[in-house]
C-alpha cells in the first residue's frame, strides 16, 4: 500500500496554485494510514495536531443541532416550517429544509436556511445556537477546543476530526448520550437517501472531507491560504480515486457534495 501517488498529485497542486503549506490525513478504521503535510516548519508539525483550522464548514452542526430538536420530540421532520416560523410563505417542512441546506451552496438561499434553523433553535430550546451546539453537541464530543459563532465554526485538528469520527461511526462512541447518538444516526440516514453511506465535500474555506460510512474511511485535507480555488475543486475528484487505489485498489461511487 503505497500514498505516494497522493503526495505527487497534492505536491503538483500545491506548485501550481501556489499554496504555501497543506496537510492531508487518512484514516481507516480510526486507524491513520497516512499523514503528510507540506510547507510547514518542523517545529509547528510537532503540533500539527493541535493547531487551528481557520474556520471548517459549521453545516454538519447546524444540521444536528434542528436534528437533536426533532430527537428530543420538541419539534418533528413532518412539521410544516410555518409552524414554527411565524409567516413562512410555503407548505415546507422540516425534513425538506434539512436536505436543502445541506445540498444549497446559493449565495441567497444559504443564509436565509440558517436564519430559518436559527430561529427554530432559540425558540424551542431557550437559547441561541451557539450555544445549543456548545452545550448538545461540542461537550458531550469533547470537543474543547471548538467555537461557533455567527456561522463561523473553529475547531482544531484533533476536535474535527472527533466529529467526522463520530458521523462515520454512527455516533457509537455516544451510546451513553441518547439524544445525540439518535442525531447522528437520523443525519446518516438523510445522507444514505443520497449515496448510500458515502459523501464527500469541498469545503470553501480551505478543507475537503471524505467520510465513508461503510467502509470506514475519514480523509480530511486542509491548506493555507484557507480558501479552495474554484478551478482546483476538480482535484478532489482526482484525490478521492487515489484514496480508494492506495487504501483497497477498488472502484467507488462518485461523493455527493452535501455540505458544500
Amino acid at each position: 500500500m503505497s500514498f505516494y501517488p497522493i503526495r505527487q498529485l497534492l505536491d503538483k497542486v500545491k506548485k501550481e496554485y501556489n499554496i504555501p503549506q497543506y496537510s492531508i490525513d487518512i484514516f481507516r478504521n480510526s486507524e491513520n494510514y497516512f499523514s503528510y503535510q507540506k510547507g510547514t516548519p518542523f517545529i509547528k508539525n510537532i503540533f500539527y495536531k493541535n493547531s487551528k483550522y481557520s474556520v471548517a464548514n459549521p453545516k454538519m452542526v447546524i444540521c444536528l443541532s434542528l436534528i437533536m430538536l426533532c430527537v428530543s420530540e420538541k419539534i418533528s421532520l413532518e412539521d410544516n416550517i410555518s409552524k414554527h416560523v411565524t409567516d413562512f410563505p410555503s407548505d415546507k417542512k422540516i425534513n425538506d429544509l434539512i436536505y436543502e441546506y445541506m445540498e444549497t451552496y446559493e449565495i441567497k438561499s444559504e443564509p436565509k436556511c440558517f436564519e430559518i434553523i436559527s430561529e427554530i433553535v432559540q425558540k424551542l430550546s431557550g437559547c441561541s445556537l451557539d450555544k445549543y451546539t456548545e452545550s448538545y453537541i461540542f461537550k458531550p464530543m469533547r470537543m474543547h477546543s471548538t467555537l461557533f459563532d455567527s456561522q463561523t465554526l473553529e475547531t482544531t485538528a484533533c476536535d474535527y476530526l472527533k466529529l467526522c469520527n463520530n458521523i462515520c461511526n454512527q455516533g457509537v462512541y455516544l451510546s451513553k448520550n441518547k439524544n445525540l447518538h439518535k442525531s447522528i444516526n437520523v443525519l446518516c440516514e438523510f445522507i444514505n437517501k443520497f449515496q448510500k453511506q458515502y459523501f464527500s465535500y469541498v469545503d470553501k474555506n480551505g478543507i475537503y472531507t471524505l467520510i465513508d460510512i461503510n467502509k470506514k474511511i475519514i480523509a480530511i485535507y486542509n491548506q493555507s491560504p484557507s480558501s479552495i480555488f474554484k478551478t482546483q475543486i476538480g482535484v478532489f475528484e482526482e484525490l478521492e480515486t487515489l484514496i480508494y487505489e492506495c487504501l483497497e485498489n477498488e472502484t467507488f461511487p462518485r461523493g455527493y457534495n452535501l455540505f458544500p
